[in-house]
């Protein structure tokens, strides 16, 4: 009978335990839960003001704002695709990585060099947006290396572009282009 009434009272000790350490755990994770979502606004907070910062200092220095992406026909299927400006996993050089509306995938850059022009990583492009179809562009850049106005360009030097093209350029060094594919096939236009 002795041996029955203590595990009646450790039974009765554990039941009052259980009953005290659970809204206790239960209240402990409530908390715990408030003090990260206090965490996460603090975080986000100081995420805003840090962009704020370096919003300001980007416009101080006059460094454009560059997009992660970009969407636009960029293939000619009036389809929307979408153009990311990424960064190699591996080798850290930059580039493009062009997801199209049929779920294909392309990239630029990023190691490999770009359509023929001496560079594979556009790190350098401070620079990045849509160019809409049908507007008229042309190389402004003679052999020499010499920028070309307006009149200086042959008529027939002019193009009308067929797609969505990508532009990238460098903003302090007044150097990029406009790529664009035409017919299946990537190509660059040079633009200072």
């Amino acid at each position: 009978m002795g041996f029955t009434l203590r595990k009646e009272f450790e039974y009765i000790y554990i039941k009052r335990a259980v009953r005290f350490f659970i809204p206790f755990i239960v209240l402990l994770a409530c908390t715990s839960c408030r003090k990260t979502e206090n965490q996460a606004q603090d975080l986000k907070n100081e995420k805003q003001d840090s962009t704020e910062i370096s919003i300001a200092e980007q416009q101080t220095y006059k460094i454009p704002i560059r997009p992660e992406y970009i969407a636009g026909d960029f293939d000619g299927d009036r389809k929307r695709d979408t153009v990311y400006f990424v960064k190699h996993p591996i080798n850290g050089k930059y580039g493009l990585k062009l997801v199209f509306a049929n779920h294909t995938i392309d990239t630029l850059g990023m190691g490999r060099e770009i359509i023929g022009q001496g560079f594979d990583d556009i790190e350098w492009a401070g620079i990045f947006k849509k160019v809409p179809a049908g507007e008229l562009h042309a190389e402004n850049v003679d052999e020499d290396g010499g920028i070309l106005t307006e009149e200086q360009i042959p008529t027939d030097a002019w193009i009308k572009l067929p797609n969505d093209g990508i532009f990238i350029h460098e903003a302090e060094s007044c150097g990029g282009g406009i790529i664009y594919i035409d017919k299946g096939e990537y190509k660059w236009m040079q633009q200072e």
